[in-house]
């Protein structure tokens, strides 16, 4: 600290000999979460920033969590209530609580999209599209409710009134009014009141909440170290009689499956999973998550998919500070390393890279020209972009800003991180550093 506050004061004072009358338009500002240095303390006067008392807390929750289900629902803020009636968490570190209100908000919205979707297949069903006849799926209000009596187990109650198809005005006329005198008397359009619950529990270790019904992956027996979420009978036998360390992997797998669910849908953006442990439990439960990031859509060979996964995948190696250029790229370059690797998947301007072999760390610290394909193809249709990092201390703090929320920027130009996930691999023997765990989604201890 004393060493950086020297240099700018010099680089200061070489201003002000060229422009004396500015001097009084200058005042020191440094952050930090450490303890100021000796040499700072002597120019400057330490304040301490503290975390907003609960009451602000929740009235922060509240307010992000209606706009992100308002957004979802594309309603007016005055058709969208939530009532949050559980105890928030009390934290110090506010990203925890943007994580509160994001997987809460996430399964909202997932819950939405499943209602939406289940009336246009009923109106479907019934030979109309949507919007004929004056009918229409769209909502016309949302009343979201958070209740719980505990913080690590909550239930969301979504509510909502839509525009009735023919298809509901049939049911309530063939329901409620079979004996009218005209039985050939068409039902007058109203609005349908729907409710739905959903239960979701707190992740191990505290990150986010997931549903406390598995999910299904599609991969069964994954690894043959960890069973999958669903879709299997055998292995559906086995979750309910798992203990100890295969119960600890369903728990785990678990948490993953969320962090990409909300990285598919744009709620993170990155997501960061970072896994503890073993070297060979790591580099199982690695192969694991890009098996679950692998695209699915359309049907294809194995070898089909693994090509396209290794499209957009890249694995880095940070131990040592000769170790940045990887992650900056070389300073000369105005797009290097692991930034000009995510703005090539994810910048709309660029052309999409070609299959290839999967990007190496040591492509990463020289500058190269990716070649791109002649149809552009979006970063939604490509799937997720994964990053994987393996890191020791020194490693994590170089990616400190990489795994912030929200765009990336330096001096010369923004990284979007929409639909990127970052598996950060740390060391066997290297502990997780507080920057990490207050960035990270999900953290995996790999026994």
């Amino acid at each position: 600290q004393d060493t950086l506050f020297a240099a700018v004061k010099q680089m200061l004072a070489g201003l002000l000999r060229r422009y004396p009358h500015l001097g009084g338009n200058v005042v020191y500002l440094f952050t930090s979460n450490y303890e100021p240095g000796a040499g700072m303390l002597a120019h400057a006067v330490p304040v301490t920033v503290t975390p907003p008392a609960i009451e602000r807390q929740a009235g922060h929750v509240g307010k992000m969590l209606r706009e992100l289900v308002r957004k979802s629902a594309s309603l007016p803020a005055q058709d969208v209530k939530v009532e949050i009636k559980a105890p928030l968490p009390c934290v110090d570190d506010m990203r925890r609580l943007c994580a509160w209100w994001l997987s809460v908000g996430f399964h909202v919205t997932e819950q939405l999209d499943r209602m939406r979707a289940k009336a246009k297949a009923n109106a479907a069903a019934n030979g109309k599209r949507e919007g004929e006849d004056g009918s229409s799926c769209a909502l016309c209000s949302v009343h979201c409710t958070v209740a719980g009596s505990s913080e690590r187990e909550l239930e969301l109650i979504v509510a909502i009134e839509r525009r009735a198809t023919e298809h509901d005005m049939i049911c309530s006329w063939a329901g409620g009014h079979a004996l009218l005198a005209d039985p050939y008397a068409r039902p007058q359009p109203g609005q349908v009141r729907e409710e739905a619950r959903i239960r979701v529990v707190a992740s191990t270790a505290d990150l986010l909440y997931v549903r406390e019904k598995r999910m299904a992956t599609g991969l069964c027996c994954m690894m043959r170290i960890v069973p999958c979420l669903g879709g299997c009978g055998q292995c559906e036998r086995r979750r309910g009689a798992a203990v100890g360390d295969e119960a600890r992997g369903w728990e785990a797998l678990t948490e993953a499956r969320t962090v990409v669910a909300m990285c598919e849908a744009g709620v993170l953006t990155p997501g960061v999973v970072v896994l503890h442990g073993a070297d060979a439990k790591r580099k199982e439960m690695e192969a694991a998550l890009m098996r679950m990031c692998r695209k699915r859509r359309a049907p294809k060979r194995q070898e089909e998919q693994e090509e396209e996964q290794d499209s957009r995948s890249v694995r880095v190696a940070l131990r040592e500070e000769g170790d940045q250029i990887k992650v900056n790229g070389h300073e000369t370059e105005i797009r290097g390393g692991l930034l000009k690797f995510i703005d090539d998947y994810n910048n709309p301007n660029m052309a999409r890279p070609a299959p290839a072999a999967s990007t190496s760390s040591s492509e990463l610290s020289t500058s190269t020209s990716t070649s791109g394909s002649e149809a552009g193809v979006s970063a939604e249709e490509e799937g997720l972009c994964v990053v994987v990092c393996e890191v020791n201390e020194a490693g994590q703090f170089m990616l400190r800003e990489l795994l912030e929320g929200g765009a990336t920027k330096t001096h010369r130009y923004a990284i979007n991180k929409a639909q990127v996930l970052f598996i950060i691999s740390v060391d066997e023997g290297a502990g997780i550093e507080d920057m990490t765990k207050s960035r990270a989604h999900a953290i995996i201890a790999c026994r």
